[in-house]
């Protein structure tokens, strides 16, 4: 999608020389919101995701896994259109 690639381009160019990898949450969060405009979910990210978002920034895999995996805004499973969250 070229307007995803754009954007993605703009986020990264929003961060210094040589802290590019800051742009890691920013890039899950567009690509999440890209699955759930293509799946009509909630959105989430398939490890093929990630992986793309890891080259982007050349990271490691598992860098990337480490934040898609802490931070509950990331979904690393198919949801429903809905998703409810009680705290």
């Amino acid at each position: 999608m070229a307007g995803s690639e754009d954007k993605a381009k703009e986020i990264v160019a929003r961060y210094p020389e040589g802290r590019q990898r800051s742009a890691v949450m920013p890039l899950l969060f567009l690509a999440q919101q890209q699955v759930a405009a293509e799946t009509n979910t909630q959105g989430w990210l398939p490890i093929p995701v990630m992986e793309f978002v890891a080259r982007e920034l050349d990271m490691q895999v598992i860098r990337v896994l480490e934040v898609a995996t802490f931070y509950t805004m990331y979904n690393l499973v198919p949801v429903g259109r809905f998703h409810v969250q009680v705290c």
